[in-house]
């Protein structure tokens, strides 16, 4: 699990592609894999932790807000729900990326974008073409790396 975690950091901190209210990273890869071997509960947890050790270690003058970590427990959480202990199948993945990149990316962190820094909600339009446009990559992504034979072996020794 601490592998995963170190996982989720090093993609957010160091391999995603940030501008100012939109972020494009891979982390829901690292995040699907903390879930679906470890379950809704310790995958969230996981998460949380990913969040808070990121933010303590490599915060770039922002400020710690615990709508993300909140976000991050979420996300995490639902993708547990639908692929721990159940088959992995293409309609599972569509629905927990619709469900995260629209209830979590979307509108929640949205939400938490316009708490912090007084957004207008217009900065949904900006978030939600670029959602466009990884919904399907995030599914194709989350196909790959499912059916991959080794990661599905060293899923099943955990």
């Amino acid at each position: 699990m601490g592998l995963l975690i170190a996982g989720q950091i090093i993609l957010t901190n160091f391999l995603s592609y940030q501008v100012l209210t939109l972020r494009i990273s891979f982390t829901f890869i690292v995040t699907y894999l903390l879930a679906a071997w470890f379950g809704p509960l310790l995958g969230g947890i996981g998460s949380v932790l990913s969040d808070l050790v990121g933010t303590i270690l490599f915060s770039k003058g922002g400020t710690f807000f615990w709508g993300f970590t909140l976000s991050a427990f979420l996300g995490a959480f639902f993708y547990g729900l639908v692929f721990y202990k159940n088959p992995f199948t293409l309609p599972r993945i569509i629905i927990a990326v619709l469900i995260n990149v629209i209830v979590i990316d979307l509108l929640l962190n949205t939400f938490w974008l316009v708490l912090m820094y007084q957004s207008p909600w217009t900065i949904i339009y900006a978030r939600g073409i670029k959602d466009l446009f990884l919904i399907p990559i995030q599914i194709m992504l989350l196909y790959i790396v499912g059916n991959n034979k080794q990661i599905q072996r060293l899923g099943k020794r955990l």
